[in-house]
């Protein structure tokens, strides 16, 4: 499919996959998406600019590069720098969007195929001919207003959103500053809603404009005294409610405002202003200044707008999905013109003409691409769709698809699946098509696909590399199994008891194996401190310290549906160190989390635990996994201690031992294992042998996390080996060994 992109500040229009449809999502045709002149303009510069202009403009940059070099290497982190300057380049625009309903989810309910929708989100309702968009930033287009006009309703709804905010009276005077399209939609809101409106505007055109709309006041800021005419309108006592909708790093507007407004009138800010407010006229005047959030409420909250979980319409009458169905309504019924802030409507393929004449709009600040229907546009709207442009696989003899191209995947396993011999990636799925595209290129894959199913068909895939968000690992390894190809699974293998039984009966049904990437114990410096302690007598006693550092709530990894929490998705790694480092089996494990006293707001008790492990050969293995710390202080922290003998190791960068056993290594650069395991998956795989971590330790690990959480929720102790008894009483062929 075609979709419009900003590349190094340059508007272009790439081919890329469509993409595929969400269980909760609906994939929509897309017949025109508006341009938003000020917010896409902004957008467009972000990627004009270098990461050294960026690096200069932010100091936080530099210390973030230094201490990337500090870890990775200069080799590795020239590598890094260089990934990010190329996803930067490429920035997918539109936020606004209007077309058919062509497929739906399995959990959405309430649209089908053939439906006119319009559609809203940054990067989401984007100029493309195919968007995928989560349901509850969808609604339906009423009969009678064609898709060129419902493609405004994603700004109408910020308009709106304003409006309410304002908290508008009928018959209240109000003052809309800055008359581009979200002012001018403004202006017609307030007529709508009966009130007397006043306009500002630096550009005498869009006064003009404004003023065919119903405007009763207006001034030319910067011409006119501004303040003086809204007292002079308004018989001197002061406009009601001013709406700040103008796009300037000046705090004048919003310190206007306040000599415009009457005592305990309303300023609300939409668009993005200075805000340095000078107190005597906010004080004596005891006004209510505020904030409006984009569409309204929902925006930003991603259980909301991705997981599509609404909020009670007793509670919260107006969301921003209930605020785009209004806007629609009242283009509906004659109350808001949007055709005559249309300037012009380009076809997609003459999308940088159409950016082009954004800085010479005089009067008409809407500016819309349209997606005529075509035999080809009706392709391109399959769920399945492959772009075969890359050079052929390049490479050894094992067929390699990669499935989730994050930045993990970009920065780790993509770098080394190309360095390594035998290894020729045929493919790469994501839901991005836009980014992997580039990366097959980069990377020499025939195919990118957004559907992964794709791959799995492919006869020249023999290793699936999944590397996708935690929800989805345990599902996407019983597909891969299922089409009998050999599995490597980031952590954690899966999210619950049952994902994981599932994912052992599939291995035992197709006789594939199955392996989850614990790669810290493939790290030269966990090798050989193993080596240097192997040979010493008794028991150990080990302490793991990870500070791992905080993540805010928002962040996906904490979501118990998306992540599953901290400790399943890493400190996992941790608790199959402990087994492969010893050698031996737990009988026992009691974990606790921190208290709930004084915390703050980021902070979850659940991410922070510790963890004691009894094993069968008498060693204690205490594990405190954190996000309290400080970054400035190392990430993590293994010490052993056994027959008179210390080891230490830190970072997976320096190894120090003492006692009956003296040994010292540093390396240049950490080294965390990620390259020395995907070797020997190769040699595994290239000889017909075993991979190196069996399913039965990578299940034994995955359960043990569950148990963690269990323990330190519950204050149970857990008695006895992880692996459930059914497990371990199969036989070892059955775990596809």
């Amino acid at each position: 499919m075609k979709q419009v992109f900003s590349k190094v500040g340059a508007i272009v229009v790439e081919e890329v996959p469509a993409p595929t449809v969400d269980p909760g999502s609906v994939l929509i045709r897309t017949a025109h998406s508006l341009i938003s002149a000020g917010t896409e303009s902004g957008a467009i510069q972000s990627t004009a600019d270098s990461l050294l202009v960026r690096a200069l403009r932010n100091p936080a940059l530099v210390k973030q590069g230094l201490a990337m070099v500090a870890k990775h290497g200069v080799s590795r982190t020239r590598q890094i720098v260089k990934e990010a300057q190329e996803n930067a380049e490429l920035l997918a625009l539109g936020y606004s969007a209007a077309g058919e309903v062509v497929a739906v989810g399995d959990r959405v309910t309430t649209f089908r195929p053939g439906d006119r929708v319009a559609a809203a989100g940054a990067a989401i309702a984007a100029h493309a001919e195919v968007n995928n968009v989560p349901v509850n930033l969808v609604t339906k287009i009423p009969d009678g207003v064609p898709t060129e006009q419902a493609c405004y309703t994603t700004v109408g709804a910020i308009a709106l959103q304003g409006v309410r905010r304002a908290d508008v009276r009928l018959g209240e005077r109000v003052v809309v500053t800055g008359l581009g399209l979200i002012g001018q939609l403004t202006v017609q809101l307030l007529r709508a809603a009966g009130c007397q409106v006043f306009g500002i505007d630096t550009n005498p055109a869009r006064v003009k404009l404004a003023r065919s709309f119903g405007l009763s006041g207006s001034a030319i800021a910067g011409k006119d005294r501004s303040v003086a005419r809204v007292l002079d309108w308004s018989s001197g006592v002061g406009a009601d409610a001013v709406i700040i909708t103008a796009g300037t790093s000046s705090s004048a507007p919003a310190n206007e405002a306040m000599q415009m407004i009457r005592r305990k009138g309303r300023v609300v800010v939409v668009g993005a202003v200075g805000m340095d407010l000078e107190r005597p006229d906010f004080y004596q005047r005891e006004a209510d200044f505020l904030i409006s959030t984009s569409y309204g409420p929902g925006r930003y909250d991603l259980d909301y707008e991705v997981g599509g979980h609404d909020y009670p319409i007793a509670y919260v009458r107006w969301t921003e999905n209930r605020n785009m169905q209004a806007f629609l309504d009242l283009l509906a019924m004659g109350r808001i013109d949007v055709a005559s802030l249309t300037s012009r409507i380009f076809s997609i393929d003459e999308a940088p003409a159409a950016y082009g004449t954004l800085k010479d709009l005089a009067n008409l600040p809407g500016v819309v691409l349209a997606y005529p229907p075509s035999e080809r546009t009706r392709q391109t709207t399959s769920p399945v769709f492959i772009l075969d442009t890359a050079p052929r696989p390049v490479g050894g003899s094992i067929g390699v698809a990669l499935v989730g191209a994050g930045n993990f995947a970009r920065a780790m396993h993509l770098p080394n699946l190309k360095e390594i011999a035998d290894f020729r990636l045929v493919g790469i799925a994501d839901r991005l098509g836009s980014e992997i595209q580039r990366l097959g290129r980069t990377y020499g894959a025939a195919v990118v696909t957004t559907d992964y199913r794709e791959l799995l068909k492919r006869p020249d895939v023999d290793l699936v590399v999944i590397t996708t968000r935690h929800n989805l690992h345990a599902s996407m390894a019983i597909e891969a199994l299922k089409a009998k190809k050999d599995v490597f699974v980031e952590k954690p293998l899966a999210m619950n008891l049952e994902e994981t039984a599932a994912v052992i009966a599939a291995a035992r049904r197709s006789k594939r194996q199955v392996m989850v990437g614990f790669n810290r114990r493939f790290s030269p410096l966990s090798v050989a401190m193993k080596r240097a302690l192997g040979g010493l007598a008794g028991p150990a006693q080990i302490l793991i310290r990870a500070n791992a550092g905080p993540l805010p709530r928002s962040h996906w990894t904490v979501d118990p549906y998306e992540g599953g929490g901290r400790v399943i998705g890493e400190a996992c790694h941790f608790l199959d160190y402990v087994l492969w480092l010893t050698g031996a089996k737990p009988v026992r494990l009691w974990a606790r989390q921190i208290g709930t006293e004084g915390i703050t707001h980021d902070t979850m008790p659940r991410d922070n635990v510790s963890a004691t492990i009894e094993l069968d050969d008498g060693s204690l293995a205490q594990l405190i996994y954190t996000a309290l710390g400080s970054a400035e202080a190392p990430k993590e922290r293994i010490e052993v201690y056994r027959d008179h003998t210390v080891a230490i190791l830190e970072d997976f960068k320096s190894l120090t031992i003492v006692g009956s056993v003296k040994q010292t290594e540093i390396l240049p650069t950490q080294d965390k294992g990620h390259r020395a395991e995907l070797e020997l998956v190769r040699a595994a795989l290239t000889s017909g042998g075993l991979f190196p971590i069996s399913l039965e330790e990578s299940v034994r690990a995955t359960i043990g996390s569950f148990h963690v959480l269990d323990s330190a929720k519950t204050g149970t102790v857990i008695e006895g080996d992880w692996l459930p008894t059914s497990y371990r009483d199969t036989p070892t062929t059955l775990f596809a060994q």
